[in-house]
C-alpha cells in the first residue's frame, strides 16, 4: 500500500477552502485522512490518499484537480504533493510543489 499525500503549508491554511477540496475529491471516489501536523512551529494540513495503484490516484488527481481551469490554478498555488516510496527508508517523491522551481519527480 503507497500513500499519495497533498499537503498544505501553514502559510496557506487561513485561504484554503477545505470543503471545496474534500468536495472534488470525493468526487473521484476518493476519502482522504486527513491530519494537522505542528512541527517546527509551523502547521501543516495534511491529506493522506492510501492506494495500490498510485499512478492512477494521481493522473486522477492531476486531471480533475490539478488540471481543472477553475480550480487547478488555485490548489497549485497553494499545495504539495507527495508519494511515498515502496522502500523502508523514510523517502517519497515530490509530485507537485506550489514554487515552480522545486525539481518534480515522475510517479511511474
Amino acid at each position: 500500500m503507497r500513500c499519495l499525500t497533498i499537503q498544505i503549508p501553514s502559510e496557506f491554511i487561513a485561504d484554503f477552502d477545505r470543503t471545496e477540496f474534500l468536495f472534488r475529491v470525493r468526487a473521484l471516489g476518493r476519502s482522504p485522512e486527513i491530519d494537522a501536523v505542528n512541527e517546527g512551529g509551523k502547521c501543516y494540513l495534511s491529506f493522506h490518499f492510501f492506494t495500490e495503484m498510485p499512478v492512477k490516484l494521481w493522473n486522477d488527481l492531476r486531471q480533475f484537480i490539478y488540471d481543472d481551469p477553475d480550480y487547478g490554478p488555485i490548489i497549485s498555488a497553494c499545495s504539495i504533493a507527495v508519494c511515498d516510496t515502496e522502500t523502508e527508508a523514510d523517502e517519497y517523491l515530490l509530485l507537485h510543489h506550489f514554487d515552480p522551481t522545486e525539481p518534480r519527480d515522475s510517479l511511474r
